[in-house]
């Protein structure tokens, strides 16, 4: 507030204010946004119009451009049996859904199921159907597959197997199997029989030996590559349509139009020949340099020990010679220069080739694998 009064105070010396000499006109007071009210009627009166103006205003209605779709099964107006969504927290390896139950009653939005011998009522969203092998009976009526020994139940033995004797553990008390379990156990042994004999019975036999995981790939090849005598294909062209490699196809017959000794002779002298090159400890990387005898875009022929080898372009880089000591001894300004000067040219010999003392008076004499370093160009 004080500072809007400083702005649109009249200078006394000029009669002006300070934002009519910035802006060269005046600003608007916080009075002057606001007009007087012109109600040419009575409060009442204008209070009543405006109950009626404010209760005509509505808001507008919406629209809904997309409206989402809801997924149902269309299996769950005909299904015997469905199955429980968990909603809970689940443990580690828990199934999402429970069952399956018995439908006994269903309605638009909800089934009643059979948990436990109670009816319970479940929304239809934590349903969805359950699809259950056909009874013994409609496989006993099946035509093809009532006559089928294999298929018979455990109660249709007229000879109790052995299996139906109960088990005892070592210390005589009787094992009970679970009641989860008993169906799964006791349905289809003849089933069971035929897969214990075809994964271990037969590898022990063929291969006689007690390692007969070893041996379950090469009898599971032989099953499916086996011809059935009842429609002479095997299951792998019943599955599909054609056969399938064997390990042996895999390999073609050697071609050698040599005798086996020949063949082998040369064989021998090869591999002899053919010795891995490891470089020593400290030893470069690169050998040479050799002299270049030809070229092209691939391969270089280069001179070693007097004889031309063509070697590839990969396995080479330039080497950089120095001039010759003709060509530095005529090149200006470097024929005058004492430090190219070769060590036998030296008329006055150097303090350096007297011998060196130690500080108890020894003489130091330098190794003989140094002298050659340190005794040439002196200088």
């Amino acid at each position: 507030m004080v500072l809007l009064g400083l702005r649109t105070a009249l200078r006394k010396d000029s009669d002006y204010s300070l934002t009519q000499m910035v802006y060269e006109k005046t600003i608007k007071l916080p009075g002057e946004f606001f007009d007087a009210p012109k109600i040419s009627t009575t409060p009442e009166t204008f209070l009543h119009k405006l109950q009626k103006q404010m209760e005509s205003l509505k808001p507008k209605l919406t629209r809904h451009n997309t409206s989402p779709k809801i997924f149902v099964f269309k299996d769950l107006e005909t299904c015997s049996h469905v199955f429980l969504k968990t909603c809970r927290v689940r443990k580690s390896l828990e199934p999402a859904y429970e069952g399956p139950f018995k439908v006994t009653s269903r309605t638009d939005k909800y089934f009643s199921i059979e948990i436990k011998g109670r009816e319970i009522n479940v929304s239809i969203d934590r349903l969805k159907p359950a699809y259950i092998l056909k009874e013994e009976e409609d496989i006993a009526t099946t035509p093809g597959v009532a006559g089928d020994p294999r298929l018979a139940t455990p109660g249709e033995d007229k000879e109790p197997s052995a299996s139906a004797a109960p088990k005892m553990s070592r210390s005589g008390r009787t094992i009970r199997t679970p009641v989860r379990f008993r169906d799964k156990v006791e349905c289809y042994p003849a089933y069971i029989k035929i897969i214990h004999i075809l994964l271990t019975i037969r590898p022990i036999r063929a291969h006689n030996s007690n390692k007969w995981t070893e041996s379950i790939p090469t009898v599971v090849l032989g099953l499916r590559t086996a011809l059935r005598k009842d429609s002479d294909y095997s299951l792998t062209q019943m599955v599909y349509g054609k056969t399938i490699k064997l390990p042996g196809e895999f390999f073609d017959a050697p071609k050698i139009s040599t005798t086996p000794e020949t063949f082998l002779h040369k064989l021998q002298k090869q591999m002899e020949s053919l010795k891995p090159k490891v470089r020593k400890s400290l030893e470069p990387a690169y050998e040479g340099p050799f002299k270049v005898t030809s070229r092209t875009d691939k391969y270089f022929s280069i001179e070693i020990k007097g004889k031309e080898i063509n070697v590839s372009i990969d396995r080479l880089k330039p080497a950089y010679i120095l001039k010759e000591e003709e060509d530095i001894a005529t090149t200006p300004g470097v024929a005058g220069d004492p430090r190219l000067a070769p060590p036998g040219e030296d008329k006055e010999p150097s303090a350096s080739a007297a011998p060196k003392m130690s500080r108890s008076g020894r003489t130091i004499r330098t190794p003989v694998r140094f002298r050659d370093k340190v005794e040439c160009y002196p200088g």
